[in-house]
């Protein structure tokens, strides 16, 4: 089995005072992920655009998240970096998911989420204490051996923060890859505005610029169209490869004024061509 028995330490976290409270008492070397067999090919072609494939699968830790998919998806080598999604305040990846990865070359990175009303007390408690929460985030990485995290604060942030929220992001990213290496990478997920409201632009846009500058990259919501494109290539700058686009492989939309540009499972790779 890929998850742990209950008896030992479960692999995410439900809140934001555990992960400030968090040590690695009661886990051992069995529960950490084997090393990198080699560094993800964007080390050394960091300006080549790159593919990021964000799993969400059955709320994750389950056998059709870890054993059917991982074993039935066999695209690994169009995968530059991986994410393991779930709907947990912090999402540790499965060993299983952090070998496969390593042995094929490519980064595995955990989940930092806050969602809905219940989120927002935790987006004040992380960046009330960001340092901290930055080196134990960093240390949960590299004590699990894989490689950063996805940002994904679907709660809106405390009044007057959003500079506070920059600072974090600046932090987690320096602290992780001190920790892990400089192949480490913190994305953020395209979710709040300027004013750290939840409201998905679509695209690297002037709201959502000042996270994206304070990380490695920004991963978008799914509801864009070509004119999204087109401004998250000038607003890019010299980091075009930095902007992972998303692709729902439901084709999700978001009502009539939200429209998912293409069809469900096939269907992607017309977004795939628009993309590219």
């Amino acid at each position: 089995s890929c998850e742990p028995p209950p008896s030992k330490p479960r692999r995410f976290l439900t809140s934001v005072q555990e992960v400030l409270e968090w040590t690695a008492k009661g886990a051992t070397d069995k529960d950490r992920g084997e090393k990198l067999a080699k560094y993800p090919d964007y080390v050394e072609h960091p300006d080549r655009p790159r593919v990021l494939h964000c799993h969400d699968m059955a709320g994750g830790y389950n056998d059709l998240a870890d054993q059917v998919y991982r074993t039935a998806f066999c695209s690994w080598d169009c995968v530059d970096i991986f994410c393991y999604f779930g709907h947990h305040r912090v999402v540790v990846p499965p060993k299983c998911w952090i070998d496969t990865c390593h042995e094929k070359g490519i980064a595995c990175l955990g989940v930092i989420c806050t969602e809905h009303i219940l989120g927002q007390a935790d987006n004040a408690l992380l960046l009330k204490h960001a340092p901290l929460a930055a080196e134990k985030l960093a240390q949960i990485a590299v004590f699990y051996n894989f490689d950063g995290w996805l940002v994904n604060l679907e709660s809106d942030l405390p009044g007057g923060t959003v500079g506070q929220c920059v600072e974090f992001l600046r932090i987690l990213t320096d602290c992780t890859k001190r920790y892990v290496g400089q192949h480490a990478q913190v994305i953020f997920y395209d979710s709040l505005d300027e004013n750290g409201k939840v409201r998905y632009a679509n695209a690297l846009a002037t709201c959502n610029k000042p996270y994206f500058e304070a990380c490695d990259g920004i991963f978008t919501n799914y509801w864009w169209t070509a004119k999204d494109l087109a401004m998250s290539r000038h607003l890019a700058g010299a980091r075009p490869s930095a902007v992972y686009i998303g692709v729902d492989v439901w084709a999700r939309s978001g009502g009539e004024q939200l429209p998912c540009c293409h069809t469900e499972g096939p269907g992607c790779a017309e977004a795939i061509r628009l993309i590219a």
